[in-house]
């Protein structure tokens, strides 16, 4: 429902600048989002980049992908 509104508001949105910064927005949203989820240490998620966040992300999917097979 809330990813449903700031959608809307995002396709609402006319100005380049203004449609840019909430695109920005929302994908630093959604990487909180995953940050939050990493089974780490709050101290921990919060020190990685965002770069090295997405690699353990892939690297938990993927493993619990291999491990759900068996």
């Amino acid at each position: 429902k809330e990813m449903c509104q700031i959608i809307t508001t995002f396709d609402a949105s006319k100005s380049t600048k203004g449609a840019s910064k909430l695109r920005r927005d929302l994908i630093n949203a959604e990487i909180a989002n995953l940050r939050d989820l990493l089974p780490l240490p709050p101290s921990t998620r919060q020190r990685l980049s965002q770069l090295q966040l997405m690699a353990l992300v892939c690297v938990y999917v993927r493993k619990a992908n291999y491990f759900q097979q068996d």
